[in-house]
């Protein structure tokens, strides 16, 4: 007679040991193994939206600039987790604090903030601004 192989497999249903063969168990005859069912989601969370990259950001139209903050009308265009690009969409931050993956958006505007006091500045010489251009478009 053969050894059997153990399962360490603790998701495994009780009903699906391997002990004996016979027709009452998940089994059945032919000694094949009944499907199990897939698993979901273990964590609801890793159902919502998440932001995986924040890929631009523009004015959002029709919308007064709110003074001292203007990051409050701009929409960002977001790439979401799990979804193909085709699925990018322009949101704007109030939407965008409620989901996963906000911390993405908070440093995007961080950098793009540094970078725009350090253009004004006159920090950034011509190499290193065709430097950032392209890193950018490498992204």
């Amino acid at each position: 007679s053969a050894a059997r192989g153990v399962s360490y497999n603790e998701n495994r249903p009780a009903w699906s040991s391997d002990s004996g063969g016979d027709d009452d168990s998940p089994r059945g005859r032919g000694g094949k193994r009944a499907q199990e069912p897939l698993a979901a989601f273990d964590d609801p969370r890793e159902m919502d939206d998440e932001v995986e990259r924040v890929l631009g950001h523009r004015e959002a139209e029709g919308v007064p600039p709110v003074p001292g903050d203007p990051w409050a009308t701009r929409e960002f265009l977001v790439k979401w987790r799990f979804y193909a690009y085709t699925h990018c969409s322009w949101d704007r931050r109030a939407t965008l604090q409620q989901l996963g993956g906000f911390k993405r958006v908070i440093n995007y505007m961080r950098k793009v903030d540094t970078e725009a006091a350090e253009e004004a500045a006159g920090y950034v010489t011509r190499e290193e601004r065709e430097l950032r251009d392209v890193e950018r478009e490498m992204e």
